[in-house]
């Protein structure tokens, strides 16, 4: 069966999640929301900053609560290393941690901030054939005002997940609104209602077809998490798309620092197709972009991801005044067979 992992909240060790498990998880979401949402609400109409940001933890606290999902990778057993994770400090079990995660060949999109999301998802239904792009769940966020969408990874698209994201934003026609913090191999993606659901394919996510082996996808790209925690973007269209993001965001934090007001800023705009890297189309970057790639390229290998026996992991060590830079290799992780066990 596809190897979907879920936690009862978020501090549990995850375990693998069937049609049975995921439907008994939205039972109890339903419940967890039911207290949630009310919170979230009443956060948002603070009109004081204190009494605001008090209200959210408190509704954030309720939040880390709801079962969650974690579609894109299952995890071998590994033991608890850090003293701050009490949860999980010297004990062994199938923790959420990248050096450990195995790719399941799923993408989640988190679609943040969308106003209406059911709105959203009837342009979605109507202009698309969902099922034909792979799409296999979707559903709306804990928060309300934001979506899911689980889609299979395209394989003749050889990238990363935050391309495999961004690739499919950008033809949905919501990449506006994505958050890129599910480029992280090990996300966990809260449950919702049965009510949330907007689109299931069940007999294609919860397929009873036994799978012990390594998927195809984790062969491409699973290294690369594994080996450096790497989730930066492979493909240069994004990695130029990516800077630009980042780029954005130091200029509102520098405006919010200096106290200035907040004026509206205009979104990052997807990539031209001029600026696409198909092999002899042109590009148009920037000097910044055209180095900032050339440095990826030269450590990567033109477009493409690090290969796992000859990539090093670079380490960086301050002494006083004095940065160095060593490289080491890590041994390769024994692959864990069936999730259980």
């Amino acid at each position: 069966m596809t190897k979907i992992t879920f936690s009862k909240h978020t501090y549990c060790e995850m375990e693998q999640m069937g049609k049975q498990e995921y439907h008994q998880a939205q039972q109890i979401a339903k419940g967890i929301l039911g207290k949630y949402r009310p919170l979230l609400a009443d956060a948002e109409q603070q009109s004081d900053e204190a009494a605001r940001k008090k209200a959210k933890q408190k509704a954030d606290a309720v939040k880390r609560t709801l079962p969650g999902a974690c579609f894109q990778a299952y995890f071998a057993k590994s033991t608890g290393t850090d003293p701050k994770k009490k949860y999980n400090y010297q004990k062994t079990g199938h923790w959420r941690d990248m050096r450990y995660a195995y790719l399941s060949g799923l993408v989640v999109i988190d679609v943040d901030h969308c106003g209406n999301p059911r709105e959203v998802f009837a342009r979605l239904k109507q202009e698309h054939d969902l099922k034909a792009l792979g799409i296999l769940l979707i559903y709306v966020s804990a928060s309300g005002d934001g979506m899911k969408i689980v889609f299979k990874a395209d394989p003749e698209y050889p990238h990363n997940l935050i391309c495999q994201q961004w690739q499919m934003a950008e033809r949905l026609g919501v990449l506006q609104w994505v958050d890129d913090a599910c480029k992280d191999s090990t996300r966990l993606s809260f449950l919702t209602s049965p009510e949330d659901v907007l689109y299931c394919d069940e007999e294609a996510l919860f397929s009873t077809e036994q799978n012990t082996e390594r998927t195809d996808y984790d062969m491409q790209q699973g290294e690369r998490y594994r080996e450096q925690a790497d989730s930066s973007p492979t493909d240069p269209k994004w990695i130029a798309y990516d800077e630009q993001l980042k780029a954005q965001k130091r200029k509102e934090r520098t405006k919010a620092k200096n106290g200035a007001d907040d004026a509206p800023q205009k979104p990052v705009s997807a990539p031209t197709p001029a600026a696409q890297t198909q092999e002899g189309a042109a590009v148009e970057l920037s000097k910044e972009d055209e180095a900032f790639i050339k440095v990826l390229n030269e450590h990567y290998g033109k477009s493409l991801p690090p290969t796992p026996s000859t990539t090093p992991c670079r380490e960086r060590r301050h002494t006083g005044s004095t940065t160095t830079t060593t490289t080491t290799r890590r041994k390769p992780l024994p692959w864990p067979g069936a999730l259980t066990g």
